[in-house]
């Protein structure tokens, strides 16, 4: 039996890394980053002078982007639940001041 030599020739081919690009608009490191933010816009019925006559109140908000819920509180009450309603109503309103309290999800995709 005649045992025939082979040879192998091996090519290593190096890769190198891709440069990072910071182009997803929802990664906070990226310098386009806009956070989502809540303002709220008004109340039903009108404050005046930061004053409600009433005991019952509709506060109206909104996000920087359509795609946010919403979950609100007043005073140190319970959280409600995730709610894509911009707005938020609070009935037996005691007299004296309150805080009212407003978180925002930001959801990447519909």
């Amino acid at each position: 039996m005649y045992i025939l030599p082979t040879l192998i020739v091996l090519f290593l081919l190096g890769c190198s890394e891709p440069e990072l690009t910071l182009d997803n608009e929802f990664d906070p490191s990226n310098p386009n980053f806009i956070p989502p933010e809540t303002s709220i816009l008004y109340t039903s019925p009108p404050l005046i002078g930061n004053v409600s006559s009433v005991n019952s109140i509709i506060v109206h908000f909104e996000g920087n982007d359509v795609n946010m819920d919403f979950q609100y509180k007043i005073d140190n009450k319970e959280w409600s639940g995730w709610s894509e309603q911009p707005f938020a109503t609070f009935n037996f309103l005691d007299e004296g001041e309150h805080l009212v309290f407003l978180k925002v999800v930001l959801f990447l995709c519909d």
